[in-house]
């Protein structure tokens, strides 16, 4: 899969009326469709998810963050850190979200590759 299809196959999850209701079930929708073609278009959902971190938007910016989190794409820490950055200095999201932010790091800079 491209990045072009993988962010259509994200605009399907994000316009489904069960992810108007619950961020989760959006989270949950994602992820099922992504791990199914992590082994095989790792390039593809990389640049898919940092289009959605370059859109400072929500749930788009913020789904990309909890999704990379899940799967394990560590490739996204720098896109993730200058989130928070842009967080704390007030200019992006409410204050809130450092805590999806600082956990998406620590979690993803466990990975023995990011070493």
């Amino acid at each position: 899969m491209s990045e072009q299809e993988i962010l259509k196959m994200l605009k399907t999850d994000l316009d489904n009326p069960g992810s108007y209701k619950s961020g989760e079930y959006l989270e949950d929708q994602a992820y099922i469709h992504l791990v199914k073609v992590l082994k095989t278009d790792r390039e593809g959902i990389i640049s898919a998810l940092r289009y959605f971190m370059e859109l400072r938007s929500e749930p788009e910016s913020m789904l990309a963050v909890r999704l990379a989190e899940r799967l394990g794409i560590y490739e996204v820490i720098p896109n993730i850190i200058k989130i928070g950055e842009e967080i704390k200095r007030g200019e992006v999201f409410k204050e809130f979200y450092s805590f999806w932010i600082d956990k998406a790091v620590k979690t993803l800079s466990n990975n023995p590759e990011v070493q």
